[in-house]
């Protein structure tokens, strides 16, 4: 989907993410060295939440044992797993899609996946959650000659 995104034209150059109205972006691009340092906060998070979940005891671990139960079953994992992941993207793409239409953006096939790369760049900037400044920027960038700036502003902050 980046790949599609940047041949289009309308997405900016990572190069050129320093120029957007954006801080979060700009500033990573502007200073890359910067972003190279690995943020080590998640995996101290991740190791207080087990140690809390094995003071939990054994309730917890029976609901855990519940939910990876799938696991003991090859055969139906990746079956299983595939649907899944099909249709959550299937209900992705109609969802952006009614709310393009609905904000006057414009669904088709071609918008819907330049939102869902301007998502996988925006997932990428660790500054805010889900990279919500960065997608505001590279939207508005992304459909400057589709709808006014403050339409596709709005469409940014109701998609979320």
């Amino acid at each position: 989907m980046l790949i599609f995104a940047f041949t289009q034209g309308v997405f900016p150059k990572p190069p050129d993410f320093s120029k957007l109205s954006s801080f979060d972006i700009s500033y990573l691009a502007s200073h890359f060295k910067l972003s190279a340092v690995p943020d080590h906060r998640p995996r101290d998070h991740r190791r207080r939440r087990l140690r809390a979940a094995v003071r939990a005891g054994p309730a917890f671990w029976s609901r855990v044992r519940q939910g990876v139960a799938i696991l003991s079953d090859r055969p139906a994992l990746p079956q299983a797993g595939r649907l899944a992941s099909a249709l959550a993207w299937v209900c992705r793409f109609v969802a952006f899609w009614f709310l393009l239409d609905a904000f006057r953006v414009g669904g088709s096939v071609n918008n819907v996946l330049l939102v869902f790369g301007v998502n996988q760049v925006a997932g990428a900037v660790p500054f805010t959650p889900g990279g919500a400044g960065v997608q505001q920027a590279l939207l508005v960038k992304v459909f400057a000659t589709s709808a006014p700036t403050a339409v596709v502003a709005a469409y940014s902050w109701g998609s979320r």
